[in-house]
């Protein structure tokens, strides 16, 4: 609270934003207390009662929750799992994706998550980890929030402080700990970069359901060139439906991947602070929807065409509801 004081002198509408920051500060630091994980506790401010902030979304069907690790010391272990967090468009609104970031937002809050006796001592952060280079928090990794169990007994070993606010890792731990958080950040930036569903690696062909991606990445320089998979359903698709013309689709992709704007994309996505593009408009849907409603039936593959219409939509990587009852209803229709 020492860090959140200073109520007075405010006028109203800044009084309300400490308070703010007050309740989300509690809720988050003492979520296990006030969702009963640990001993039951009852925290209200201005009569108002709070309610667990859940780091690790643990209630989301798309959350992956890995093993969890043992970290044995010179007197006492140590518990660490790691959590990768859903894509954004797994979300279903803007204010459940902002509630899920937190206190301070989804760049803030990545990282290792230490407890001690069940309280939170440091909600976030790399722990100084990352060897020469260390890690600092990055878009590309805002899913990744790892748990670590601590007694509290090693306030010591872990350099806790008085306030207990700070935490640093002693030296036995670093080694798995490091090994623990680039398994977690590597698994977060597949999931931001492939729309919570895509391959298991960055060159990889195929996404986590063995349905062809539509981009690969190609050659071992730092940038590699993208290019369009020939074999994913929808390219081929099209393809067969040209037949003798399949040359102009050919030469078009060719032409395409030769002008992919690499470093305007990072230019952009820096510049905008990692923002993500926005959703597709009502009139992009609707000029989407006819033409991959064609697109399914031209397709071979067995099953209904709702069937085949989520395999196109996974493979593309789209998550979007309104799309899908769009070309649904132009299935339906002809």
């Amino acid at each position: 609270m020492d860090r959140l004081g200073g109520l007075s002198g405010l006028d109203r509408d800044g009084f309300n934003d400490r308070i703010t920051s007050i309740r989300a500060h509690l809720s988050m630091t003492f979520h296990r207390f006030l969702s009963g994980e640990a001993r039951r506790l009852a925290i209200g401010v201005n009569g108002l009662a709070l309610r667990a902030w859940d780091p690790f979304c643990r209630q989301h069907d798309a959350t992956m929750v890995l093993t969890r690790d043992i970290i044995r010391g010179p007197d006492q272990s140590i518990a660490a799992r790691s959590y990768i967090l859903p894509h954004r468009d797994r979300f279903t609104s803007e204010l459940e994706w902002e509630e899920a970031g937190g206190p301070g937002g989804w760049v803030e809050r990545q990282g290792f998550y230490v407890y001690r006796g069940d309280r939170l001592v440091s909600p976030g952060g790399w722990l100084g980890l990352g060897g020469a280079r260390a890690w600092t928090r990055e878009e590309s990794s805002r899913l990744a929030r790892i748990t670590l169990d601590l007694p509290t007994t090693m306030d010591e070993a872990w350099r806790i402080d008085i306030r207990k606010s700070l935490a640093r890792p002693p030296a036995w731990a670093r080694a798995r700990l490091a090994g623990i958080g680039t398994d977690a950040r590597r698994r977060a930036r597949e999931v931001f970069a492939w729309r919570g569903g895509g391959p298991t690696g960055r060159r990889s062909g195929a996404n986590k359901d063995g349905e062809v991606w539509p981009w690969e990445a190609r050659g071992e320089k730092l940038v590699p060139r993208y290019r369009v998979r020939r074999d994913h359903p929808a390219v081929a698709a099209v393809s067969e439906l040209l037949g003798d013309d399949a040359a102009l689709l050919e030469g078009l992709l060719s032409a395409v991947e030769l002008t992919v704007p690499v470093e305007r994309i990072w230019l952009d996505v820096a510049e905008q602070g990692g923002a993500e593009p926005e959703r597709p408009t009502s009139s992009e849907i609707a000029a989407l929807a006819a033409p991959l409603a064609s697109l399914v039936r031209s397709m071979n593959n067995p099953g209904e065409a709702g069937e085949r219409l989520d395999s196109v939509l996974r493979s593309l990587g789209v998550v979007t509801p309104a799309l899908r009852a769009a070309v649904i209803r132009h299935l339906g229709e002809n």
